[in-house]
């Protein structure tokens, strides 16, 4: 197979990435809407519910994932296949012992259901569809090894390409039998079919594109030892980042009600969804970056990194102006003004959003570098200053509070430290200049948010025509102001010249032919 520059493979996972984006959240708002109208908030809290337990259950992969691949760059680079083939080997024998695991932890948290499900009703066979989501997961360890080589290798659009095609089958499968049958348990079984089905013909690309992986090698200790160290420390950083981005379901179910988890994942759906296509567009950066770093100069990976920084930064706050604006109204005219939660929780959902993203770039980074040992605490005290506060200001300011918890904790940790050791230990550079520069990026981000909500509030129904005009004007403020303040920056320039200006040209040449 012909090999293509990092910037090829970027360009395809990104466009690969993007269809499959706008494609999948459409399909997620319309099952999702026929789901509210067949089955209830109730079930909808329900599922929500058991997500949070997959992603909880979803630790047992102790990081392993992310250093496999990390492992991977330098090996595919230099096209040394023995090191490919004993790392793949050892990560299939990890992951059938993980999915035993798995199993048997999600076997013993059935007794502990009845305390974290806090309903008016009661719902028949709840432990059934919890059985069965964890059946998924442990699917998923069991097959999901083999095809982590293309992922490594920059070519993830092909597994985009699968899943997309995996999940217009399955939300056209669950579509039909939430209407005929109304039924939760055919919806999940789909669900899980869905999951087989992907991962064996993700397993079968990968072993086509790379005959030589079906073979097996043993590999040596150090190598073990080696990943084995930065396991342990992304064990505790996943650790962390799996409580913090999953206890705050739990709590609004046990303080708050299992019915406001479904209110509060219509919000996160969306969110979901966006920050899905934020991981496409810098997910297709990861192994790039990741090869660019295993190669060149320490200059041009700031000068990238910057680049990068900046992309993140008009994303988060363009997406943040929609919400902000948006949010409520797509909530009433989508599912109706019941479900619809009041403007200073809106703020807050939408705050987190920004400070989670706002990082991503320096998360990049931290993945592709090794950069485990030095953060691998900070996820757990996050989660844990989250844990704490959320009790406290859950009680007083119920939803908000929680939600208020989650962001307090972010600024107090990861927000800061995650930036100061790599710039500190990688770029060798003072981190005080990333705060300066995130600093007048948030206060940008600001003003714009202020000034798109004061524009937009002039324009009080709720309509379709009012949500296009208010999407036409979050479209144009925000990018204005932005493009204004930083089109002679150097990371537009950059921008300008290596993207804007090569499909200018394109254009031009397919306009003359």
């Amino acid at each position: 197979m012909e090999k293509k520059s990092r910037k090829q493979y970027v360009t395809l996972n990104i466009l690969a990435g993007s269809v499959s984006q706008v494609i999948s959240m459409i399909l997620q708002l319309v099952g999702r809407t026929i789901f509210i109208h067949t089955l209830g908030i109730e079930y909808l809290g329900i599922n929500a519910m058991f997500y949070n337990i997959l992603m909880v259950l979803s630790l047992a992969d102790l990081g392993f994932g992310t250093a496999i691949v990390y492992s991977m760059y330098k090996p595919l680079a230099e096209n040394d296949r023995d090191t490919v083939v004993a790392l793949l080997t050892y990560y299939k024998k990890v992951y059938h012992r993980l999915a035993f695991i798995v199993a048997v932890v999600g076997l013993a948290m059935i007794p502990l259901l009845p305390y974290v499900v806090n309903l008016n009703s009661d719902i028949p066979y709840l432990s059934i569809y919890y059985l069965l989501y964890v059946v998924n997961i442990v699917i998923s360890y069991l097959m999901s090894y083999k095809y982590t080589i293309i992922t490594a290798d920059q070519k993830s659009y092909l597994i985009t390409a699968y899943s997309l095609i995996g999940s217009i089958i399955q939300t056209s499968v669950q579509i039909i039998a939430l209407l005929v049958f109304k039924n939760f348990m055919l919806y999940l079984i789909v669900f899980i079919l869905r999951t087989f089905l992907v991962n064996w013909f993700q397993s079968n690309k990968a072993k086509k594109l790379y005959p030589y992986i079906q073979g097996s090698r043993e590999l040596d200790k150090s190598s073990k030892k080696s990943i084995f160290d930065n396991v342990k420390s992304m064990f505790l950083y996943k650790f962390g980042g799996v409580l913090l981005n999953n206890t705050d379901n739990f709590i609004i179910s046990m303080m708050v009600g299992t019915v406001y988890v479904g209110f509060y994942s219509n919000y996160m759906t969306i969110i979901a969804a966006i920050f899905s296509f934020i991981d496409i567009i810098f997910g297709s950066f990861t192994s790039s970056v990741g090869s660019l770093n295993a190669s060149d100069d320490k200059d041009r990976k700031y000068k990238i990194f910057n680049v990068l920084n900046f992309i993140v930064f008009w994303i988060m706050a363009f997406c943040s102006v929609c919400f902000l604006v948006l949010f409520n109204d797509f909530i009433t005219l989508w599912v109706g003004k019941e479900f619809v939660f009041g403007m200073l929780t809106v703020i807050i959902i939408v705050l987190n959003f920004f400070m989670s993203g706002s990082i991503t770039t320096v998360a990049i980074y931290r993945d592709t570098t090794g950069m485990f040992k030095e953060t691998k605490y900070v996820f757990l005290i996050t989660a844990l200053i989250n844990l704490i506060l959320s009790l406290v200001l859950g009680k007083i300011y119920g939803l908000f509070g929680i939600l208020l918890a989650t962001a307090i904790a972010r600024l107090l940790t990861n927000m800061w430290y995650e930036p100061f050791i790599l710039y500190k230990n990688y770029f060798n550079i003072s981190p005080f200049i990333y705060f300066k520069r995130q600093a007048f990026y948030w206060i940008i981000a600001l003003g714009c948010c202020t000034g798109t909500y004061f524009i937009s509030s002039a324009i009080s129904s709720i309509s379709v025509l009012n949500l296009i005009i208010k999407l036409v004007i979050c479209i144009i403020v925000p990018n204005v102001i932005i493009l204004a303040l930083f089109f002679r920056s150097k990371e537009f320039k950059y921008i300008y010249k290596h993207v804007i200006k090569k499909v200018k040209d394109k254009i031009m040449i397919m306009q003359k032919a």
